[in-house]
């Protein structure tokens, strides 16, 4: 079955490198790719005050938010054409625009496919608080925070990878998680390495069931890296990787998303500085995956 992508479209420029990027892929893999763009109603509805009594959800309060809704429309309108004439034609396209809260919009479409491209403009922390004087969480925090999907998240820039590194821990690793990286590096035909990270004494266990569970054929280096060193593993990532994809996989708890090696998946993404970072949350084993049903398969096309 040909994968599908979903690219995110919001008209940055971080958006229009994610364009072009997944333009790539998908013509690489021979994949769909879906463009989405999303009126952000609630918004409105909540600047308009239409859930308030009184004057405000009168006549007039009601025509202002049916006169920018038309503008924003027609704005995504815009965008979605100028996102179709940047891709190139021989591509497996198609545009949509959705309605509603731009990150829930993005995360319900998103589980229709198997890849969700989104762009997300660098800005430390710092710069964050002095702008706001709060903590304010970007599209791209929130997408990658509630979306159940793997998340490639494009921040300047690039070309398709020559190489990708995954990395894992104990509670993070599980075939299924290995066979998805296995069949990305396969159809990007790029080198692979896994690095295996956490506790000490768990990194030698990690690393021997890994090797275990590799196909024979397979050409993939694996290593293990304690966690005071994965701080710098990501910053020379940040700094001098553009040909190298770093995919980080995730585990779910009660309080949300943590990246293997303990940190808040908002966070992550607040602090991210690599050319392009793969967010890759918990995959079902081939024993634990469903059977596609008919309807299954509708819903994919």
């Amino acid at each position: 079955m040909n994968k599908s992508f979903l690219l995110a479209m919001d008209g940055s420029q971080e958006a229009m490198w994610a364009a072009d990027l997944a333009a790539l892929l998908a013509r690489k893999t021979a994949s769909d790719l879906t463009v989405q763009t999303v009126v952000d109603s609630a918004a409105m509805w909540k600047l308009i005050g239409q859930e308030l009594p009184g004057i405000i959800g009168s006549g007039p309060y009601i025509a202002a938010y049916q006169s920018v809704q038309t503008i924003l429309k027609s704005l995504a309108e815009t965008l979605v054409a100028a996102c179709e004439a940047r891709l190139d034609s021989d591509l497996s396209l198609k545009m949509v625009i959705d309605d509603g809260n731009v990150a829930e919009e993005i995360c319900r479409r998103a589980q229709r496919h198997d890849l969700l491209i989104i762009g997300h403009q660098e800005i430390s922390r710092f710069d964050n608080q002095f702008r706001h004087g709060h903590m304010k969480l970007s599209l791209c925090q929130l997408v990658t925070e509630q979306c159940g999907r793997p998340v490639l998240i494009v921040q300047r820039p690039c070309q398709i990878w020559t190489r990708a590194r995954l990395v894992v821990c104990e509670v993070t690793y599980n075939t299924g998680v290995l066979n998805y990286f296995l069949q990305l590096t396969q159809d990007l035909d790029i080198s692979a390495q896994i690095i295996c990270t956490g506790r000490l004494k768990t990194i030698g266990q990690l690393i021997d069931k890994v090797k275990s569970e590799l196909p024979a054929s397979a050409d993939v280096a694996v290593i293990g890296k304690k966690l005071h060193e994965i701080e710098d593993f990501y910053l020379n990532a940040a700094q001098n990787e553009r040909d190298s994809l770093l995919v980080i996989t995730l585990s779910n708890t009660k309080i949300g998303k943590y990246l293997c090696t303990g940190q808040a998946v908002d966070h992550f993404v607040r602090d991210l500085g690599a050319y392009t970072t793969l967010l890759l949350p918990p995959q079902q084993t081939d024993l634990e995956r469903p059977l596609l049903t008919s309807e299954d398969r509708l819903q994919r096309v």
